[in-house]
């Protein structure tokens, strides 16, 4: 179980709010729950690193959009190149390829 919680952690960039609070950003609800679990234990080990007592974890869950879609299939791929670059535009012209 600590090796899943280390590496969900890594996958976190936490930032400081202000000088006290750390504030790390995860992907959805699920994960937000889980790390909220472990907080007790993560807070006292970052008080006892740092030497600080003050120190204050917490955890939200991100509100950015999510990434593009990814292309998959070749025809996916080429229709893309074809949008995105005018040589490919006119090789499908040329071939009187069909993209739909």
């Amino acid at each position: 179980m600590q090796l899943a919680d280390a590496g969900r952690l890594k996958m976190i960039r936490p930032q400081l709010a202000d000088a006290q609070r750390v504030v790390g950003v995860v992907e959805n609800e699920a994960a937000a729950a889980h790390l909220n679990k472990i907080l007790p234990a993560l807070t006292a080990f970052l008080r006892r690193e740092l030497r600080n007592d003050n120190v204050v974890v917490t955890f939200v869950v991100s509100t950015a959009t999510p990434e593009k879609k990814r292309v998959y299939s070749p025809r996916d791929i080429f229709r893309q190149m074809v949008e995105n670059n005018e040589a490919f535009q006119r090789l499908a012209v040329e071939l009187q390829l069909e993209l739909h």
